[in-house]
């Protein structure tokens, strides 16, 4: 099954090098792929399910490993890092701004991520201030990703990192940046 997923992932990742993400079809996807719509749609919703796959792939290797293998920092930057890697996909999955878009994804991912991050850190659930402080850090931190993505990836991501880290609330950067 994963092989597949990876199939796929490859896949849409080469159209897009050429192509914007509006414009790909799922026939083209499964032609590129060598495989078939039913496989596609064993698998995946829609084409935004799956660019959204690919991200979570990236995500979950790199967020989670965040305070157990390494720190808050390093960690931001790798995942920086594989996106400006990878920046003609990534730029193209970002200018998608409607429905079930890589941004709102991102953002949620992000915010959950966080939020069961402080609160594991904290031992109780945040105060509706705190919580507040992380839903605006986190769509404005995302909302400036994605904008970064749109416009060329020119910043390197160890000065985003920085601005990230100098930006966040202190009510929450204490359960977060360890």
């Amino acid at each position: 099954m994963e092989k597949t997923k990876q199939r796929l992932a490859i896949a849409i990742e080469e159209i897009m090098q050429t192509k914007p993400l509006e414009k790909i079809t799922i026939q083209e996807i499964c032609d590129h792929s060598f495989l078939t719509r039913q496989t596609f749609y064993h698998h995946f919703k829609d084409k935004y399910d799956l660019v959204n796959w690919i991200f979570d792939c990236l995500f979950e290797d790199t967020f989670y490993k965040i305070g157990i293998h390494s720190s808050w920092r390093t960690n931001i930057e790798i995942f920086l890092g594989e996106l400006k890697a990878n920046k003609v996909f990534y730029s193209n999955a970002y200018n998608y701004m409607g429905q079930n878009s890589l941004e709102h994804h991102h953002y949620q991912r992000v915010y959950d991520f966080y939020l069961e991050f402080s609160q594991n850190a904290k031992k109780e659930q945040l105060t509706p201030d705190e919580d507040f402080c992380l839903e605006l850090y986190c769509r404005g931190a995302v909302f400036m990703v994605a904008n970064w993505g749109r416009h060329g990836m020119k910043e390197s991501p160890v000065y985003l990192t920085e601005l990230f880290r100098i930006s966040m609330p202190e009510n929450i950067m204490k359960y977060l940046i360890v």
